[in-house]
């Protein structure tokens, strides 16, 4: 990473792609940073859910209003897509997923107010950096098995 050194004894930064790092009592480094966000146990974060990982399984957890019971959801897996929400409502979460799944061997559950996802992958050696197309990803650089 190229770094940049500034003599001063304070330095206010509002910039997002750099993170400072304090050398010595005078000196800081800028150093370019990933837009990538940290994984929380080999997963992410959306506004809509939150998902983790193993090399096996993506397990995601959509938050469902109060009293919400199964027979009120659809929920619909594809080889390389998902659809999850209520019934007669715009879905929870949809898209094309980050990589193929094993549609038939994806399940889910209610769980505690939430809708649990469990999907399978078709490739059991990667780590998937988000669960749908347009998500922010996370860095697969420090996930752990």
């Amino acid at each position: 990473y190229p770094c940049v050194p500034w003599q001063s004894q304070l330095w206010t930064l509002a910039v997002t792609q750099f993170k400072v790092f304090r050398f010595s009592e005078s000196r800081f480094w800028l150093e370019m940073s990933s837009s990538k966000l940290d994984p929380i146990d080999n997963g992410g974060k959306t506004d809509k859910y939150t998902w983790t990982q193993t090399l096996s399984e993506v397990t995601v957890t959509i938050p469902l209003p109060p009293g919400t019971r199964a027979k009120m959801l659809a929920v619909d897996f594809e080889p390389t897509s998902l659809t999850a929400g209520l019934k007669g409502q715009a879905p929870i979460a949809s898209g094309a997923t980050h990589a193929s799944i094993k549609a038939e061997d994806c399940t889910w559950q209610i769980e505690d107010g939430n809708l649990i996802l469990y999907l399978s992958k078709v490739n059991t050696m990667t780590w998937w950096p988000k669960v749908l197309a347009g998500d922010p990803e996370i860095d697969t650089t420090d996930t752990r098995a």
